[in-house]
């Protein structure tokens, strides 16, 4: 289960991460200390976040292990249309996507 498991790399391996589509159900927020673990430093963590998951309310925490942790600092958030127009009316589902860029401190 992601967050639960220890990435198979090295401490200061990589120079970035992407993860785009998985933030939409629970995931243990030990996963980004995991990611900041083999992040080179001055490495990024480059995702994407359903509306109703990045949200002030912050349904999983997400936000709040970020902006709190003194392992990360913000580069950038935005909220953009990710691929147009929705052939339903279903309020879970958004054309919009929260953007994030994270540095390793």
């Amino acid at each position: 289960c992601m967050g639960e498991e220890r990435i198979g790399a090295e401490d200061n391996t990589y120079d970035a991460i992407t993860v785009v589509g998985c933030w939409s159900i629970p995931i243990k927020v030990d996963v980004f200390r995991e990611m900041n673990r083999v992040l080179k430093k001055g490495g990024y963590l480059v995702s994407c976040f359903r509306p109703d998951v990045w949200s002030e309310r912050d349904i999983y925490g997400y936000r709040r292990a970020l902006n709190d942790s003194n392992q990360w600092v913000k580069i950038s958030e935005e909220l953009r249309q990710y691929h147009g127009q929705l052939a339903t009316q279903d309020a879970h589902y958004s054309s919009y996507w929260h953007f994030v860029v994270y540095q390793k401190c």
